[in-house]
């Protein structure tokens, strides 16, 4: 897909959600939420321009979704009937209930939050009744991950997977309706394009995609009405599931404040959170991490008389402006982002360095939701590594101190490797819409599209000539993350702001 493409589907995929008959259902739908142009999101498009995959591609789909309603149905049917399992019991009123996500284990009984850090806990020390609300990916039993936070002070709220039988009817029913109504849609629409949008759309109104977003609607609202908070905090990435939160938020709580937390840097060509929906789906403030994202989200005027607030980010780092020993001149950090495919490309790039070059060294670091095991299922050709590969088992601050270089491509965790003084090398793909998180550095930062490209790049001489364009890829990063700071999310949560607003902004 090119850029032109892109932006067609975008507007495209935008009109059906702005369309006057279009409902809850309809904005549940993930598919017509278009995040970035990141191949892992662009392959969910894939024949949408040549129409090649309708056929066969549609049917495949149809059989997936009714598996997923089954495996739904049936998996409620054996359930207790409830919604959530609390470490607090009953669960307590409060002042802010924060939405965040348990990517695994490890993560249960922190008091960090992955994504907000030590916020809810410093509200709760302002003297505020916080919850934590998580969604889960683990599969594991939701009340025992919940009672690892039985002795916190910030109670925790662990979302199941499935509700009772006659609510999970109830939502493939509204699926099956929207399906039905998109494809009258799609037989009246002139424009083929179009058509084709609306006739996919209702394939995906069926599947288990849109059923976890109205499941995840359903469990907010029903702890929105019991809790009653003054403000509901959430990831905002720009999901189909956000803007159903805040819907269901407002229909349970009409006074509610629903604060959208951007938490990533901004990425090139970024959609599906910048721009508007209307009225109940669209959050009252963004807080972001950083200065630069404030003031690019300040200047948007499709989000203009939304606050914007830097509130800061755990990513934050120190700039590292001393000059690093000499294996770290020789030692690269290998940022993929969370899936297989961009694993395949850095892992494999830098095993051939690696066999290249014995005086290089490189440590492969997985996202989280990733287990090397899995990966090794995939690709077993990464299990024979040279010595000269490592797999972390650090934190990522331990891996960028021992780093000069950090080669990556769609990881924000890049920006904290260049913030710490690991120097920034995109990897390129032929053909692609690029998804360097360090897109507006161009020029500064290096890019290479080979082995025999890094290994230039990263020759004796390379490292100390670029130091210069290091200290000014610093000075940007250490803006995009800054360090928490709970009296501004309060400031959003009381309904007040002293930061930046898309009000008066420009495009």
């Amino acid at each position: 897909m090119n850029e032109r493409q892109y932006r067609q589907l975008c507007e495209a995929c935008d009109q059906i959600l702005l369309s006057p008959d279009s409902g809850d259902a309809t904005v549940a739908i993930p598919w017509l939420h278009v995040i970035r142009p990141h191949p892992m999101f662009l392959q969910h498009y894939e024949g949408m321009f040549s129409g090649s995959s309708r056929k066969a591609g549609d049917a495949w789909r149809r059989l997936r979704s009714l598996a997923s309603r089954m495996r739904s149905l049936l998996a409620s049917v054996s359930s207790t009937g409830d919604w959530w399992s609390a470490s607090a019991t009953p669960a307590v009123r409060a002042d802010v209930l924060f939405v965040s996500h348990l990517l695994n284990e490890d993560q249960a009984g922190g008091d960090i939050d992955f994504y907000f850090g030590a916020l809810p806990a410093a509200l709760a020390a302002r003297g505020y009744k916080v919850v934590v609300v998580l969604i889960d990916y683990t599969g594991r039993d939701a009340s025992g991950l919940a009672a690892s936070w039985a002795a916190s002070a910030v109670p925790r709220v662990v979302l199941h997977h499935t509700l009772n039988p006659s609510a999970e009817w109830r939502m493939i029913a509204r699926g099956r309706r929207e399906a039905q109504r998109l494809r009258r849609k799609a037989r009246q629409c002139r424009d083929e394009f179009a058509s084709r949008l609306l006739n996919r759309a209702s394939t995906e109104a069926r599947g288990g995609a849109q059923l976890h977003a109205l499941r995840l609607g359903e469990q907010l609202h029903s702890l929105v009405k019991a809790m009653q908070p003054r403000a509901l905090v959430t990831t905002y990435e720009g999901h189909a599931w956000e803007r159903l939160a805040y819907a269901r938020a407002r229909d349970a709580s009409p006074g509610i404040r629903c604060i959208g937390y951007q938490h990533a840097g901004l990425l090139n060509m970024q959609h599906a959170a910048l721009r508007r929906l209307g009225g109940r789906y669209d959050p009252d403030a963004i807080a972001c991490a950083g200065a630069v994202a404030r003031d690019a989200l300040a200047r948007n005027s499709e989000l203009r008389g939304i606050a914007v607030e830097a509130i800061g980010s755990v990513r934050s780092l120190v700039p590292v402006m001393a000059k690093k020993n000499g294996a770290a001149h020789t030692t690269c950090l290998v940022l993929p982002e969370g899936n297989l495919e961009e694993c395949r490309l850095l892992f494999g790039l830098s095993l051939q360095c690696a066999r290249k070059d014995g005086n290089l060294h490189f440590i492969w670091r997985l996202h989280p939701n990733m287990r090397f095991d899995d990966l090794l299922r995939q690709h077993p050709e990464f299990g024979r590594r040279p010595g000269n590969v490592v797999v972390s088992t650090g934190t990522l601050a331990e891996d960028i101190a021992r780093c000069g270089w950090t080669l990556y491509r769609g990881s924000t965790a890049a920006i904290q490797a260049a913030t710490g003084g690991a120097f920034p090398v995109y990897l390129s793909q032929t053909g692609e819409i690029p998804i360097d998180t360090l897109f507006e550095l161009e020029g500064v930062r290096a890019r290479v599209s080979s082995a025999d490209e890094f290994l230039a790049l990263v020759s004796d001489t390379a490292y100390g000539q670029r130091q210069a364009a290091l200290e000014q890829i610093q000075a940007f990063c250490a803006g995009i993350f800054l360090p928490l700071d709970a009296d501004r999310l309060a400031l959003l949560v009381a309904g007040e702001h002293g930061g930046g607003s898309s009000e008066g902004g420009s495009p």
